[in-house]
């Protein structure tokens, strides 16, 4: 079975619109406007059964509110639930604490895997920053990292849409990074998570410093190309194959929740990728990314899911554009 390893489930009943290439400060105030529209527990159902048809076992999914616990608890896809926190503004530190230990408590006590992880080194003050960093120690975090050229940007000075953006919220807000080397120093303070995901990776530079051991790298690429058009450099994702994962953000910036739709996209635009490296991302990282031992491999004792990857090129080891999911178990 496959791992989902970054996913929006609650953003299930948003539909792409015109937010194609119009870059990260549009969509995410596309977001912010729109979220208190969409509940329809139907599509949160429908997205969810879907994922399991596609072969998908196991997600990592990104929660801002309760509305997906109802589908979880009778899902039949393990979910880590990342509960995210975001706020620039010090003095609402109290009041977004007090929310993620109340959400937490309601996955908890519904009998749903969670943690409480920082949206993006971008959103968050220093004081939420700090609160998530207790709540990492042995557990799995995650944090959107390097989405976009203008997250590139915004970390070295310059005054562009995402500073605006930030700055009419809070005047007084400054960045935890003021250049790419201390941005990737704050990957540091979460040395004491069992895993760390860095997701998304587009606008990550060749001159990135060694990280930690603890740390995987989320790929998205459907998202990333119609919110961007752009994906990760081929030198990046070479050099990190056997620390990478896959997923699907939402549908908000996706047609479906495939992660076969996403290996086509990466066979595609990394040819220097094997069909074994895709299915290592696919499956086995993903599971190790989550901490989740009984996903990602065969093994006695444990209940991965089992799927044929259907219309596969046998000869020269390669998923096609015709390959397709069949569940087998």
């Amino acid at each position: 079975g496959m791992v989902n390893a970054h996913c929006h489930l609650e953003l299930s009943d948003f539909e792409k619109t015109d937010e194609a290439g119009k870059g990260m400060t549009h969509f995410i105030k596309s977001i912010i406007n729109n979220r208190h529209k969409h509940s329809n527990q139907k599509k949160i159902a429908a997205c969810d059964a879907a994922m399991f048809e596609k072969g998908i076992n196991l997600v990592g999914d990104i929660v801002n509110t309760d509305k997906t616990i109802s589908t979880k608890i009778n899902s039949r896809i393990r979910y880590h639930n990342f509960i995210e926190v975001s706020g620039i503004k010090n003095c609402e530190t109290d009041k977004k604490t007090a929310f993620a230990e109340q959400l937490a408590i309601k996955f908890t006590k519904s009998g749903l895997k969670n943690s409480v992880i920082p949206h993006a080194f971008y959103s968050i003050s220093k004081s939420l920053l700090e609160y998530t960093i207790s709540k990492s120690k042995n557990e799995v975090t995650s944090i959107h990292f390097l989405e976009s050229e203008e997250e590139s940007d915004f970390f070295t000075g310059k005054k562009n849409s995402l500073f605006t953006f930030i700055k009419e919220i809070d005047p007084d807000f400054t960045p935890l990074a003021a250049n790419h080397k201390e941005l990737f120093k704050l990957t540091s303070v979460f040395s004491e998570a069992s895993a760390m995901i860095l997701v998304h990776n587009t606008a990550v530079k060749n001159d990135m410093p060694d990280l930690n051991n603890n740390i995987f790298f989320c790929l998205c690429p459907s998202s990333n190309m119609f919110l961007h058009n752009n994906l990760p450099s081929k030198e990046f994702v070479y050099k990190n194959k056997d620390k990478l994962i896959a997923g699907t953000d939402s549908l908000a910036s996706n047609d479906t929740l495939d992660i076969l739709h996403e290996l086509k996209i990466l066979a595609n635009n990394y040819p220097g990728l094997s069909l074994i490296d895709l299915l290592k991302i696919a499956t086995t990282n993903g599971a190790e990314a989550l901490r989740q031992d009984n996903f990602g491999q065969f093994k006695e004792g444990i209940a991965p899911g089992i799927i044929l990857i259907e219309n596969a090129d046998l000869i020269n080891l390669k998923i096609t554009d015709k390959s397709r999911i069949k569940r087998i178990l």
